[in-house]
């Protein structure tokens, strides 16, 4: 663990945009995270909080969940993107945080982490307009969950329907 904050707060510092997974049962990963968020707020700096469930977004600072925070749309797909447009509050926050911390990642579908990525690369690259080529615009972010707990729910789905929407299989996950 000691080695992740490390290299999440060298990525912060020189603004490498960097994306992390933290994983496994009883980790320390809201440790990291809360000692990661503390560190940055106290020198007055954005982190935005989300997770993929209520509770999981319950149990760390400020934490809200990705959809809510997001504008995530419910009837997600590989085409979509968030709700969020370049003008609005939301994308000021956006483009001034630091850091965005997704604890329960595996439990959102890659279409969503697609979407989110797609829209922070359009919301950054007026600030940066190489940001388009950088995962999630260039801003650093921790993901978080055990693989080995529960996956996504597909109503009537297979195994194979399952594991297709994960997020292993997206574009995200392969850089």
């Amino acid at each position: 663990m000691v080695e992740n904050y490390q290299d999440a707060m060298a990525s912060l510092d020189n603004a490498d945009g960097k994306i992390f997974f933290v994983y496994g049962g009883g980790t320390g990963k809201t440790y990291l995270w809360r000692a990661i968020i503390a560190e940055l707020r106290s020198q007055r700096k954005i982190v935005i909080v989300i997770a993929s469930s209520g509770i999981a977004a319950l149990l760390s600072p400020g934490g809200r969940t990705a959809h809510s925070k997001l504008r995530i749309r419910i009837d997600i797909n590989e085409f979509s993107s968030c709700s969020i447009s370049r003008q609005a509050d939301l994308a000021e926050l956006i483009r001034a945080a630091r850091l965005t911390v997704w604890d329960e990642a595996p439990t959102t579908t890659r279409f969503a982490f697609d979407a989110v990525d797609q829209t922070l690369r359009d919301l950054f690259q007026s600030l940066d307009p190489i940001a388009e080529s950088k995962s999630f615009g260039g801003v650093t972010v921790i993901l978080g969950r055990d693989f080995q707990q529960i996956l996504l729910v597909i109503s009537k789905g297979k195994r194979h329907d399952i594991v297709s929407v994960t997020l292993h299989k997206s574009e995200m996950w392969k850089d």
